[in-house]
């Protein structure tokens, strides 16, 4: 099992009014969470990135709102008895990364977004950490390019796991998350 729980460094608000029998859309720090990605690197024994062990896009309907943690929580049940592989991740010492609203086409040309989706092996292979770092998300309104009221787009910082006895075949990752920033270059020619 999988157990990862986002948070933002600022208070959350969480409406508990009940308005249909849907469960409540998940926000944090005021932005909706369309979905999010969780990404697993080998570390070496020299402490280096090795290769993607996994990268397993969630969309909404698999994340839901605690508000005792004051965050959202992501549980996946892998092993065991009927549980999906998909959601599997590895035991080993590596590094997580987690992304936010962005979209599934960040990482595969898989277009279904509303179902759970784990790299291919083709994929895997070609996804490196400095790859992952060098992404770049259009942030835009879908009417004009160059405008936005507010980025969605939320990462953390990378987590390093080590595997313990203790866990019991849980990775418990619990990671902050921050709007993403961009550096844009303008030049202006007459």
């Amino acid at each position: 099992m999988l157990r990862l729980q986002l948070t933002m460094p600022e208070s959350i608000h969480v409406d508990t009014k009940v308005v249909t029998d849907a469960p409540p859309v998940p926000t944090l720090g005021g932005i909706t969470i369309n979905n999010v990605w969780i990404v697993q690197f080998k570390v070496n024994d020299d402490g280096t990135s090795g290769n993607c062990l996994k990268a397993l896009y969630v969309p909404q309907n698999s994340i839901s709102q605690d508000t005792n943690l004051g965050g959202l929580v992501v549980n996946l049940k892998t092993g065991g008895d009927g549980a999906d592989k998909t959601t599997e991740f590895s035991y080993e010492k590596s590094r997580f990364y987690v992304i936010a609203n962005g979209k599934k086409n960040m990482f595969t040309t898989e277009s279904t977004d509303e179902l759970m989706y784990s790299l291919t092996p083709t994929e895997l292979s070609a996804l490196t950490e400095k790859i992952l770092k060098e992404k770049t998300v259009l942030i835009k309104k879908d009417t004009d390019p160059l405008e936005t009221t507010s980025p969605t787009l939320l990462t953390s910082n990378p987590f390093d796991y080590t595997p313990t006895e203790e866990e019991g075949g849980v990775i418990k990752v619990r990671t902050q998350m921050f709007r993403a920033f961009a550096k844009i270059k303008v030049t202006i020619e007459s």
